[in-house]
């Protein structure tokens, strides 16, 4: 099995699928700069995150199901034009701290324009747990454009011809709308804060969909969540 090595959009790959370096295509590749920011975060906790995971979008190259089909997706990546340090795959999320940052204070919590009413999930809630954020992003690459490519091997066509670039666009586009319509879960986060301790009160602050989210039990903010029960993948 290949070793999982990152592609850094020079030379032969116009593909940039690491944190690092600056790529020819895009030319200055700091996500922590290139992504766009909003108020109030300057002044809150806050990660950079990448829509589509990092270590997601070349998965492939540790996964069983693509054995003896690496070189043959890694060629059609080397000729796919798209950076994961770019604005499209990029947005600004609150951490956990950015939501009790003074949440001891009198009124935070019913206080209009605090840290409440972002809705948004957070960065560090669900983002790397089993079947959460990286691995939904890992299992749709897996189904729109990985095993896309591995037919067409088999079948003895050029994969090459594929349009690569149009799927991952697609999927940024995909999942953009996901972090966002998350984080307005039980009416947004505000009205979950205001409802902590009932059931599904804290859906909005996780960055994982439902059926994963739901399972892992969360009895008040900051807390940590009750141990996962059996997941479907």
């Amino acid at each position: 099995m290949a070793q999982k090595k990152h592609f850094r959009g020079v030379g032969k790959e116009k593909i940039h699928t690491s944190r690092e370096g600056t790529c020819e295509l895009k030319g200055a590749c700091n996500y922590a700069e290139n992504a766009p920011q909003k108020p109030p975060f300057p002044k809150m906790p806050r990660q950079a995150h990448h829509i589509l995971c990092v270590s997601s979008t070349i998965g492939y190259k540790t996964d069983q199901d693509y054995v003896g089909y690496v070189l043959a997706i890694d060629a059609v990546y080397k000729n796919t034009e798209w950076c994961v340090n770019q604005k499209p795959n990029l947005v600004w999320l609150p951490l956990k701290g950015t939501y009790t940052k003074g949440a001891n204070d009198p009124g935070t919590r019913e206080k209009p324009g605090s840290s409440w009413d972002l809705n948004l999930p957070c960065h560090d809630w669900d983002h790397n747990c089993s079947g959460g954020y990286t691995d939904e992003v890992r299992a749709a690459f897996k189904s729109e454009i990985w095993n896309d490519l591995k037919a067409a091997k088999k079948a003895g066509e050029c994969p090459e011809d594929s349009d690569v670039q149009a799927a991952i666009k697609n999927l940024e586009s995909n999942f953009r709308d996901k972090v966002s319509q998350r984080g307005t879960r039980q009416g947004g986060t505000r009205s979950a804060i205001l409802k902590e301790g009932e059931r599904n009160w804290w859906l909005p602050f996780s960055m994982a969909k439902a059926t994963v989210a739901r399972v892992r039990v969360v009895r008040a903010f900051g807390r940590k969540p009750e141990p996962l029960k059996a997941l479907t993948r």
